[in-house]
């Protein structure tokens, strides 16, 4: 429903040129509603209603107030009506009349309108002390600014000559009228730039400026202001520790008047920023025995053109020890080295952060900290070798950075890399193994050594470990799987003795290979006999050109009835004179299977196996027993 659909208690007065305050409540249920309006041409264009909750808190007549102000001082008139309100309220709300009720109503909104823009401070004030959720103060200001924005113009010579008392500003009260404005600013401007263009067009004091925007702005920005150097006079210590610490500031003389205080975060900001070392000033700051002061003099690179910085050294202070370990220059101390000597993870991370350090022969002492993980994260891995060398390493037996030196082929050039191949850590030496160019030094051959099959396959795979003979021995080796590897290297097919090796295309696993009807024609099939897998054995006892290795035969005694009837089953397997073996077998299966095999007839025993009763009943087809075989 619509606030007309209500009747209403309803009057207006004039705001604002152009614009009106109009007061509603209902007669009914004295809900209320203050309404600004926009008029052109004396039309309203636009308004708002806001809703409005005003309690009545006290029941004071007017013939009481007024005895109280002739008898009482001003603080004891504050004091009884405070007493009064206070307890009257938590009683009970008072119930006015509709026309009292609208009475008080309208004399608020008609002091809001007299008082013109100055109703919006006073109004937030109000706002303010009574914390309110939804302040009018803003909704009001907004609605005008929306309208005319040159509001904000009026408002702001307003707070100029409220807010300040001659030369001074009246800080709190300026504070807080400025949030006002900056609310309507960011409510009327979509960017930083157009909120602070516009206060230039005012203009308005460098002041404002920090109020409103403190340190979001650059600092140049303001230098065109005809008041700027009034903010070293500013008495607000925020904005001097902004100043402080800002190295253009160092160019207007006012600001050694930063010098001239106790403050100390206005001193540790002076401490840090290495253009205010070009003040004469700037020394006494070593005489401060404040250690936040210290602490930022120790920060500061710039700092160590005084000779007092070398005391920074003597203080007993390890936070302050870290900081100067940070300090790129202030390596050119003697004390500095005395930093190397201190056991403390810290201090040793901020060591390896100084980019000077590694210009530094005392870093070496560093190794007997054994922080290895500190010295990774500080430097490239080429970086502590060239500063530590791979020998220092090694005494120190620093095994992470060993571990990665290993690896990276660009390091092989470097003293004491072929002393890495004597150590005994897997890691470190698999590798070498890896590292393409580690083959380049003769004691790569050690490798070839190794007992560890991991070890010997990461060599067989380095292209250039063919270079050694003892690569060639490997197409010897009794290890199945070292010989199978060699065809990980690009160059094995150099080697005449690749021939040995069962081709690639027939496999790569001794399961594929067994499998292969072409595989058993090379010399290494015979290895695959050795394996124990029944899943090897039955592959073999299924290939028919297996039987061509005299291993065969074995299969004939297998444990498995299944690798025994595959066997029977293999028709070149009667070709051995072994096969007689299969006959005296307790299996029917291994025994059906020798009378389902064509080539057994050569046999005599066949013939006798062919008259038992029990095998005839058997039905069955090999072929497909043959799949469940050696799908099984």
């Amino acid at each position: 429903m619509s606030i007309q659909e209500f009747k209403y208690l309803v009057e207006e007065f004039e705001f604002l040129p152009n614009f009106k305050l109009k007061t509603w409540i209902n007669e009914k249920n004295k809900e209320k509603f203050l309404e600004i309006c926009y008029l052109e041409n004396n039309k309203i264009v636009d308004s708002t209603k806001i809703k409005c909750i005003h309690t009545a808190i006290s029941s004071f007549k007017i013939s009481e107030l007024e005895k109280i102000l002739r008898t009482e001082s001003d603080d004891e008139f504050l004091r009884k009506i405070y007493s009064k309100s206070i307890e009257e309220f938590r009683k009970q709300n008072i119930e006015l009349s509709l026309e009292d009720d609208f009475f008080a109503f309208k004399s608020w909104v008609a002091g809001i309108a007299e008082l013109g823009e100055k109703a919006f401070f006073i109004q937030r004030e109000i706002e303010d002390l009574a914390k309110f959720t939804y302040p009018l103060s803003f909704q009001l200001l907004n609605f005008v600014a929306k309208h005319n924005i040159n509001i904000l113009y009026e408002l702001l010579i307003y707070i100029m000559k409220e807010c300040k008392i001659g030369k001074e500003w009246h800080i709190s009260s300026l504070r807080a009228n400025l949030i006002l404005i900056e609310a309507i600013l960011r409510t009327n401007f979509n960017d930083l730039n157009s909120q602070i263009n516009f206060l230039k067009q005012i203009p308005v004091p460098a002041v404002f400026f920090w109020e409103i925007f403190h340190d979001k702005m650059p600092i140049e920005e303001l230098y065109d202001l005809d008041d700027f150097l009034e903010l070293f006079e500013y008495n607000d210590n925020n904005l001097k520790v902004f100043l402080a610490r800002e190295s253009k500031i160092t160019q207007f003389p006012q600001y050694k008047n930063l010098f001239k205080t106790n403050n100390v975060s206005i001193l540790c900001a002076i401490a840090q920023n290495p253009s205010a070392t070009k003040f004469d000033e700037f020394r006494n700051l070593f005489n401060l025995e404040n250690k936040s002061i210290l602490k930022s003099l120790s920060a500061n690179p710039y700092a160590t053109q005084f000779k007092e910085f070398e005391n920074l050294f003597y203080i007993n202070d390890i936070k302050i020890k870290r900081i100067l370990a940070k300090n790129p220059l202030a390596i050119e101390f003697e004390e500095f080295k005395s930093l190397f000597s201190i056991n403390d993870k810290k201090l040793v991370e901020s060591l390896l952060s100084n980019p000077k350090i590694k210009e530094k022969a005392e870093l070496k002492l560093l190794f007997t900290l054994k922080n290895e993980d500190i010295i990774l994260k500080r430097f490239k891995i080429h970086e502590i070798v060239e500063i530590f060398g791979i020998e220092n390493l090694i005494s120190n037996n620093l095994v992470k950075i060993l571990t990665k030196v290993a690896k990276n082929p660009n390091l092989v050039k470097f003293e004491g890399f072929n002393k890495l191949f004597y150590l005994k850590n897997s890691k470190i030496l698999l590798n070498l193994a890896s590292n393409i160019n580690a083959p380049l030094l003769d004691e790569f051959k050690i490798l070839f050594k190794s007992n560890n099959e991991k070890l010997l396959k990461q060599v067989i795979k380095n292209p250039n470990a063919t270079r050694f003979e003892e690569f060639r021995k490997l197409f010897y080796n009794t290890n199945w799987n070292i010989r199978l590897y060699l065809k990980k290297n690009s160059k094995f097919r150099q080697f005449k003795e690749f021939q040995s090796l069962v081709p690639i295309e027939f496999g790569t696993t001794p399961v594929e290979i067994a499998a292969n009807k072409f595989a058993p024609y090379f010399f290494e099939y015979k290895f695959l006999f050795y394996l124990n897998s029944i899943e090897i054995r039955k592959l073999i006892a299924a290939n028919s050109n297996a039987t061509i290795h005299k291993e065969f035969t074995q299969l004939f005694l297998d444990p498995s009835y299944i690798v025994r009837s595959l066997a029977a089953f293999n028709q070149n397997a009667p070709l051995l004179p072994d096969y007689r073996i299969l006959f005296k077998d307790k299996n029917k299966i291994v025994l059906k299977s020798i009378l389902l095999n064509p080539n057994a007839k050569i046999f005599k025993e066949y013939e006798e196996l062919q008259k038992n009763e029990d095998l005839k009943a058997i039905q069955i087809n090999f072929n497909e027993l043959k799949i469940n075989f050696l799908n099984t």
